[in-house]
């Protein structure tokens, strides 16, 4: 008969407890977990839009003499401003890390023995 894997139920539990280690320590910081999640999506879906936008403006040249110059412009604009705003947000999260003291985490991390 097969032993039950105590080793890999150790580990799970060894696991769970840094788990609660960091999630009790991250839980007085939140509010800035959430607006850094919050602030991650937003960054993405705004990277991820702005080659729709490039693309759309390809759209409007259809040949020599037929460019809609103003949707083009439009276009233009809107990805700026998209990309401003996506500059903005990451240089908010860097300059949020750079004024965060540095925590010990040693409660939360292994000590050779």
């Amino acid at each position: 008969m097969a032993k039950p894997n105590t080793a890999g139920s150790k580990k799970n539990t060894a696991q769970k407890g840094t788990l609660k280690k960091v999630l009790k320590y991250v839980q007085r910081h939140g509010f800035f977990m959430v607006l850094s999640i919050l602030f991650a999506a937003i960054t993405v879906a705004l990277t991820l839009y702005t080659p729709i936008l490039i693309g759309d403006a390809i759209d409007l040249i259809v040949g020599k003499g037929q460019v809609d110059f103003a949707g083009i412009a439009a276009i233009l604009i809107k990805t700026g401003i998209i990309i401003s705003i996506t500059a903005l947000i990451q240089k908010q999260e860097v300059a949020h890390e750079h004024h965060q003291q540095p925590h010990n985490l040693s409660c939360c991390t292994r000590h050779p023995q």
